[in-house]
């Protein structure tokens, strides 16, 4: 499979916690939304597009590279009892073409990316979507979330 640009960096978001680490859907969207929109390294047609949505920035095409990398093997689901969505995490294969990929990209990007990953996932829903929609307010209007 040759993956796109997109796909490398999802991988890369993914694989930048500790080993076997997971991310529920909300936190993947805004990690990569504030990676979007704070990123100085990137051409910026390469990435994802964002739209106002229910929980703030949305991008489907997130959704389809997960699926992507889901049925190519380099990601898993893992459905967690009380838990609304499933958590997503890179497979062994995922972590091993992460490897090869990993060079793709700027080794200081490859920290911000870690960095994203570590503040996106040190905040409850509540802190991590009020952060967002305060530094950027046109994402928060088609919320369910008031603040």
């Amino acid at each position: 499979m040759v993956l796109s640009y997109r796909e490398k960096l999802l991988l890369a978001f993914l694989g930048s916690g500790s080993e076997n680490e997971m991310l529920d859907p909300i936190r993947i969207v805004k990690g990569l939304f504030l990676f979007t929109m704070e990123a100085k390294w990137q051409n910026y047609e390469k990435l994802y597009n964002f739209v106002p949505y229910y929980y703030g920035p949305f991008s489907q095409d997130i959704y389809s590279d997960m699926d992507q990398l889901r049925q190519a093997g380099f990601l898993e689901s893992i459905e967690i009892p009380g838990q609304q969505w499933c958590f997503h995490r890179l497979t062994p294969q995922g972590k091993e073409i992460l490897q090869a990929i990993v060079g793709d990209f700027p080794a200081d990007m490859i920290i911000y990316l870690k960095a994203i990953f570590a503040f996106v996932k040190s905040l409850n829903m509540h802190w991590l979507l009020k952060t967002i929609y305060i530094k950027y307010p046109k994402y928060a209007k088609n919320s369910v979330f008031r603040f």
